[in-house]
Formats: C-alpha cells, structure tokens, sequence
C-alpha cells in the first residue's frame, strides 16, 4: 500500500510510490512474519509492473479536503457561491492537501473566518 498526498506543485505520485514499491519488493521476504494477511507485491519489478501495481493498490487516507474547494465551491471570504447567509469553516474548503496534519490550517480558517464574520480588517 501507498499512501497517496497531495503536494504543492503536484508531482508525479505514481512515480514516487514506483519507488517505494522498489523498495517494499526489497523487504517483503523480511517483513513476511510479521504481517497479519499477505503482502501484495508487483508482479516483477518492472516499470511497467510497478506502476499497474501503485494504480491498483493506492489510495488517499488521513484528512481528505477540498469538497467545498475555495474558488469552486466557496469564494475567498468562505461564502458558498450562489447562497446567501451561508460559509463554510472547515477544511473542506483546502483546494488541496497539504503536506502536514489539516488541524493547524483548519484552525487558520476558522480564526479567518471569524475575523471575516465579525468584519475585522486581514
């Protein structure tokens, strides 16, 4: 398994998880004891191979965002576009994720928000 994030510029994750699947091929044999149900390992270490595996076998995890993504769904003062008297105040709102945990950002939306609902100066 590979743990898919996004990034900021993007880069080519399924090059990046390629590479680690290079090296999980590695230490399979080694971690094989310890694993409760089988290791899905590529096929052979083939470019080719490494890459149909991170496609079948990838997948986001931890926080996702963006369901509400900020210059889609919601302008730049977190109001949702065609409504009235209705923002979002979450992470939702992250066009992508970023590198770290969401709770620090997430925390930076709502003081933004606050300060936007109250009508203080940025």
């Amino acid at each position: 398994m590979c743990v898919l994030t996004a990034s900021f510029p993007p880069i080519d994750t399924t090059l990046h998880c390629v590479e680690n699947q290079k090296t999980s091929t590695q230490i399979a044999p080694a971690m094989a004891p310890y694993c409760t149900t089988g290791m899905v390992v590529p096929e052979d270490d083939s470019e080719e191979a490494l890459r149909a595996h991170a496609r079948r076998t990838t997948f986001a995890i931890y926080h996702p965002v963006g369901t509400c993504a900020m210059g889609s769904v919601v302008d730049e003062q977190l109001r949702v576009n065609g409504l009235e008297r209705l923002r979002v105040v979450d992470a939702s709102v992250m066009p992508v994720v970023p590198r770290g945990n969401t709770n620090a950002p997430t925390i930076a939306i709502a003081e933004r928000a606050a300060d936007l609902i109250n009508g203080a100066a940025p």
